[in-house]
Parts: C-alpha cells; sequence; structure tokens
C-alpha cells in the first residue's frame, strides 16, 4: 500500500482505521479527507481504501446516502440537532 503524510509524519496507509459505510447496494465505502485550497478540510467516500482515511466523523456533520446510492457526508440538519438537545 502507498503512504500518506498526516501532521508531518509518513505513515502507511493500512495504519489508518477509516470510517467504512456499506450501502443498500452492498456496496463499502471509506470515509477519506485531504486540506482543501483554503486549508478546511475535503471530505469524500471512496470505494478504494488506499487514500488518506479519516477515523471519526467530524462534528456536526452526519453519513448520508441519497436514493440515488451516492454516500456522502452533510451537515446535520438544524430542526436534528434543535431535537436532539430537548430530548
Amino acid at each position: 500500500m502507498g503512504e500518506a503524510k498526516y501532521k508531518g509524519q509518513r505513515l502507511k496507509a493500512e495504519n489508518f482505521m477509516s470510517i467504512e459505510h456499506v450501502s443498500r447496494s452492498g456496496k463499502v465505502y471509506y470515509l477519506q479527507g485531504q486540506p482543501g485550497k483554503g486549508g478546511k478540510p475535503n471530505y469524500f467516500f471512496s470505494t478504494d481504501a488506499s487514500g488518506p482515511g479519516v477515523d471519526i466523523v467530524p462534528d456536526g456533520f452526519e453519513i448520508h446516502e441519497n436514493i440515488a446510492g451516492q454516500v456522502f457526508l452533510r451537515r446535520i440538519p438544524k430542526k436534528l440537532r434543535q431535537r436532539a438537545t430537548i430530548s
């Protein structure tokens, strides 16, 4: 497997425990991330586990699968966040 830079260190890709999501069709997707142009991280799902894996879902985000079967990370809708804090 390849290597990935993480906080200035070179680590082998197999050292990452990335988030896995199995879609309705049975495909396994891995949450990956990399720094964007503005310095903020960009998160995406891939069927290839060799990229820079992410081991936690960022605060305020959730894994979502739409009707077409696309898997992506989205912000938790405000209504759901408010219900969670009330209960």
